[in-house]
């Protein structure tokens, strides 16, 4: 149950209340282990999640430090073979939990949403922000265990679930670069 979930992001300074969505598989009401997310905290008190900050709480990782900069930011979440999670931003660990409780690979069944919206309730509580995204992956391998250098742009893993480039802008189809279908 290893992976790797990276990606290259822009965030402008957040304005936004609640934490909004980068990339899950949550399904409102639907909740529990087999659930999971990336996310951005927004400005509310009382949500445990600060502002500018790219989190993981279903992995156990939460104390980024804060990208809503209008820099590229390269993120990284990933999961080793004993379950230990680790934060990267940039390539620096920033957060490490010591167990992570998803018990599969990934995929609980949902679709997995890109900047999907968050608790989207008939379309009256959806939490959406403006960042841009230029690429994320998902692989079944936990391809970073130290301090890394992030590549600009990064090769397509052989455990790859997906892999999107989203520098096209002729198109309103994400190309899924793993070969998977996932188009």
């Amino acid at each position: 149950n290893k992976f790797t979930i990276e990606g290259w992001i822009k965030i402008p300074p957040v304005v936004h209340v609640d934490q909004t969505n980068v990339i899950d598989n949550y399904v409102f009401g639907q909740g529990g282990s087999d659930r999971w997310g990336v996310y951005i905290g927004g400005t509310g008190t009382g949500t445990g999640f600060i502002e500018g900050q790219i989190i993981a709480p279903t992995f156990g990782i939460q104390n980024s430090p804060r990208i809503d900069d209008d820099n590229w930011h390269h993120f990284a979440f990933v999961r080793d073979q004993y379950g230990l999670v680790k934060g990267y931003i940039d390539g620096q660990l920033f957060d490490q939990s010591t167990d992570c409780p998803l018990n599969y690979n990934l995929n609980a069944g949902f679709s997995t949403k890109i900047n999907g919206g968050y608790h989207c309730q008939g379309g009256t509580q959806c939490r959406f922000m403006n960042f841009t995204l230029s690429e994320i992956q998902v692989s079944l391998t936990d391809k970073y265990s130290d301090n890394f250098s992030p590549e600009c742009s990064f090769n397509t893993e052989l455990a790859s679930l997906f892999h999107y480039k989203f520098d096209d802008n002729f198109s309103n189809i994400a190309i899924d670069l793993s070969s998977n279908g996932n188009n």
